[in-house]
């Protein structure tokens, strides 16, 4: 039996997702970077599915280690060593840059105080490949409205424990497109929860 902490989230969630990321690529290899991995259960679900996909998990330091215990039990050859992630601090790591047709985060966005959103998209923006892909999955406010009762209270209680709480889709667009980030499309998914998906745009200089 799995001893490691597990999220009942990512277990309900994990099949849907997976599902979308399939239909947004092409059977071709692909190298995703995922922001944010947690206990390491979308990691190795997706690699699972999908031995074409090279998966990098990150996690900030404090998180690490359970990632690192389950990414070793997975013995998944496309999942490549969990390493050390800070939005906004960790570009300066060699072979990161431009190197990712995807990069792909669940659950974070309404974790991260306003301040560090700008720093994530320029992550995005960095760690993409021209054209490539970031798709955000979780809870987003539309024209300042919450789409269930349920995420309006999630959004307080967030804010309650010192988090900056659930988005509005408008001010993530303007910080992708600040950033060479163009939303392309949300998707619909269980339990009041969304994907958006933004595609790196070439930039003229």
């Amino acid at each position: 039996m799995d001893d490691l902490p597990c999220s009942e989230a990512s277990e309900r969630n994990k099949r849907p997702i997976l599902d979308v990321l399939a239909s947004l690529l092409s059977d071709r290899p692909q190298r995703i970077f995922e922001i944010g991995s947690g206990t390491g259960q979308h990691a190795t679900f997706f690699a699972a599915a999908h031995p074409q996909w090279a998966w990098q998990p990150s996690e900030q330091p404090p998180n690490l280690d359970i990632l690192k215990q389950r990414y070793q039990r997975s013995e998944l050859q496309n999942i490549l060593p969990p390493i050390s992630f800070e939005v906004g601090e960790s570009m300066v790591t060699p072979g990161l840059h431009d190197a990712w047709d995807l990069v792909f985060t669940a659950n974070t966005l309404h974790i991260m105080l306003p301040d560090r959103l700008p720093f994530f998209f320029n992550n995005a923006n960095s760690l993409l490949k021209p054209q490539g892909l970031l798709v955000c999955y979780g809870p987003f406010m539309e024209h300042g409205e919450h789409n269930s009762v349920s995420n309006r209270e999630f959004d307080a209680a967030l804010k309650t424990q010192g988090c900056g709480g659930i988005p509005d889709i408008s001010q993530l667009e303007m910080l992708a497109e600040a950033n060479d980030l163009r939303f392309q499309q949300q998707i619909e998914m269980p339990a009041n929860n969304r994907i958006l998906v933004f595609q790196k745009i070439a930039s003229f200089n």
